[in-house]
């Protein structure tokens, strides 16, 4: 599945956006797309907002991985003087 990174205050983890919590293993982060098209954001087996310490009402940053890296690239990249 598509991966994507979840920021909430100075933590940032890689969530794979999945059908249901069996796509990853115990202890891995997944996306699932709710029935009313909302994005919920848990741990196979765990308590993602005790991790998080978040709580109803935060707001967590959502960006697709391949939007950071090219963000990224885009830093790394160096001016040439031609």
């Amino acid at each position: 599945g598509s991966t994507f990174a979840v920021r909430f205050k100075d933590d940032r983890i890689e969530v794979m956006l999945g059908q249901d919590y069996n796509d990853v293993d115990r202890g891995e982060w997944v996306g699932l797309i709710e029935e009313d098209g909302n994005l919920q954001i848990a741990i196979s087996f765990g308590h993602a907002a005790t991790v998080l310490e978040c709580v109803a009402g935060d707001t967590l940053f959502v960006t697709p991985i391949n939007v950071l890296q090219e963000r990224k690239k885009g830093a790394d990249a160096q001016p040439t003087d031609r």
